[in-house]
């Protein structure tokens, strides 16, 4: 089958891999610009083409995850909507011996504090729904005192993107960029566990086999922003034991209190 996506950012391009995964061998169509989140699709189609008119995704009218909407559509309503990527073994020998520089990441956690556009003055959808640094650096030294290194991670700025990088403001936090994004979902499928907001690079987690503690921003229902299009509830996980736990931001210092990093 051919698929089409006019979507170049990193969280709604996981979106697809459900998708992806359910009908193997696929053709999927993109626009030139999205080439920096191609190498996403490695195993999980036969060809990418970079096309001026390359469609949009099939999907129905439900309210549930965006995933799960094109997977009905297409019908296949009982396949895992969890985004995926097919990560080699050379690549994740890759990332355990680049990440050997930090010692034992058994005990880690990663803190996602930005994302892909809230560092543009005219985003102002982006600065909604990332979550407030000071949660997050409380977050952060909280599993330092419980014995975790934190790290973070960020692509260098694309060109003519402005940097989103957004370090958080304590010491001992070990700060990781310019890596591609499969050896930034290497380095994930290692250590396993992550702190964020909407965003992008949680859907990497998940695509790697990590966990997720997920910080929602509230709804904006007339730009269509509904957390029943981004959340996986226990149902979507289709007998896999679920990976997300959820916290509105007006909860911070319950999800504070309950966080073990090792739900």
């Amino acid at each position: 089958m051919t698929f089409g996506s006019s979507q170049g950012t990193l969280g709604d391009s996981l979106w697809l891999t459900p998708l992806l995964r359910a009908f193997p061998g696929s053709t999927l169509k993109m626009f030139p610009s999205c080439r920096n989140v191609a190498s996403l699709y490695e195993g999980l189609v036969s060809e990418v083409l970079f096309v001026d008119e390359p469609g949009v995704p099939p999907t129905v009218d439900m309210p549930t995850h965006v995933s799960q909407k094109m997977l009905v559509a297409t019908g296949k309503p009982d396949s895992s909507i969890v985004p995926y990527i097919e990560l080699r073994f050379d690549e994740i020998d890759w990332a355990r011996g680049f990440l050997s520089q930090y010692g034992d990441v058994y005990r880690a956690v990663v803190i996602h504090t930005h994302n892909s556009g809230w560092a543009n003055p005219d985003n102002w959808f982006a600065r909604h729904v990332k979550p407030p640094k000071p949660i997050m650096n409380v977050l952060a030294a909280q599993a330092q005192r419980m014995g975790y290194k934190v790290f973070q991670f960020c692509n260098e700025p694309w060109p003519g993107k402005p940097d989103n990088f957004d370090p958080l403001d304590i010491d001992g936090v070990h700060r990781v960029r310019g890596l591609t994004l499969r050896q930034t979902a290497a380095c994930y499928h290692l250590i396993g566990r992550m702190v964020s907001g909407d965003t992008g690079d949680p859907y990497l987690m998940l695509a790697a086999g990590g966990r997720l503690i997920m910080l929602l921003c509230p709804e904006i229902k007339w730009t269509g922003y509904r957390h029943h299009n981004v959340v996986y509830t226990e149902a979507l996980w289709k007998g896999e034991k679920p990976r997300t736990c959820y916290h509105g931001f007006a909860e911070w210092k319950k999800a504070m209190n309950d966080l073990t990093f090792d739900w």
